[in-house]
Protein backbone atom coordinates (compact mmCIF):
# COMPACT_ATOMS: atom_id res chain seq x y z
CA UNK A 1 0.00 0.00 0.00
CA UNK A 2 1.21 3.45 -0.68
CA UNK A 3 0.54 6.46 1.42
CA UNK A 4 -2.67 7.70 -0.56
CA UNK A 5 -4.07 4.56 -0.48
CA UNK A 6 -3.36 4.96 3.51
CA UNK A 7 -5.08 8.02 3.18
CA UNK A 8 -7.82 6.96 0.96
CA UNK A 9 -8.42 4.71 3.64
CA UNK A 10 -8.46 6.12 6.53
CA UNK A 11 -10.80 8.96 4.96
CA UNK A 12 -13.57 6.01 4.08
CA UNK A 13 -13.01 5.07 7.32
CA UNK A 14 -13.87 8.22 8.63
CA UNK A 15 -17.55 8.44 6.90
CA UNK A 16 -18.56 5.85 9.41
CA UNK A 17 -17.54 7.30 12.56
CA UNK A 18 -20.65 8.97 14.19
CA UNK A 19 -20.44 12.86 15.10
CA UNK A 20 -20.33 11.98 18.69
CA UNK A 21 -16.78 10.26 18.26
CA UNK A 22 -15.20 13.52 16.04
CA UNK A 23 -13.82 15.01 19.44
CA UNK A 24 -11.70 11.81 20.25
CA UNK A 25 -10.84 11.40 16.58
CA UNK A 26 -9.66 14.72 16.05
CA UNK A 27 -7.68 14.30 19.43
CA UNK A 28 -5.70 11.60 18.36
CA UNK A 29 -4.64 13.43 15.16
CA UNK A 30 -3.29 15.62 17.15
CA UNK A 31 -1.65 13.75 19.85
CA UNK A 32 0.12 11.58 16.76
CA UNK A 33 1.09 14.74 15.19
CA UNK A 34 2.65 15.99 18.04
CA UNK A 35 4.29 12.95 18.96
CA UNK A 36 5.46 13.39 15.40
CA UNK A 37 6.87 17.04 15.93
CA UNK A 38 3.68 18.81 14.14
CA UNK A 39 1.44 19.79 17.06
CA UNK A 40 1.17 23.35 15.71
CA UNK A 41 -2.53 23.84 16.87
CA UNK A 42 -1.90 23.05 20.55
CA UNK A 43 1.28 26.19 20.25
CA UNK A 44 -1.69 28.40 18.83
CA UNK A 45 -4.42 27.11 20.86
CA UNK A 46 -1.86 28.25 23.89
CA UNK A 47 -1.15 31.37 22.40
CA UNK A 48 -4.62 32.34 21.63
CA UNK A 49 -5.62 31.27 25.01
CA UNK A 50 -2.65 33.23 26.65
CA UNK A 51 -3.46 36.25 25.12
CA UNK A 52 -7.36 36.39 25.45
CA UNK A 53 -6.29 35.67 29.50
CA UNK A 54 -4.04 38.54 29.69
CA UNK A 55 -6.50 40.77 31.37
CA UNK A 56 -7.39 37.98 34.12
CA UNK A 57 -4.21 36.43 34.86
CA UNK A 58 -2.27 39.98 35.28
CA UNK A 59 -4.28 41.37 38.09
CA UNK A 60 -2.78 42.34 41.84
CA UNK A 61 -4.98 39.30 43.46
CA UNK A 62 -3.05 36.51 40.86
CA UNK A 63 0.63 37.81 42.06
CA UNK A 64 1.67 34.94 43.88
CA UNK A 65 1.34 32.90 40.78
CA UNK A 66 4.00 34.87 38.94
CA UNK A 67 6.79 33.10 39.13
CA UNK A 68 5.41 29.67 38.81
CA UNK A 69 7.40 27.99 36.44
CA UNK A 70 5.43 26.86 33.00
CA UNK A 71 5.96 24.24 31.15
Amino acid sequence: MNAMADRKTVISHLENVPDEAMDEILDFIDFVAQRRGNGRRDIVMERLQESSMTSVWSTPEDEVWDDVPSR
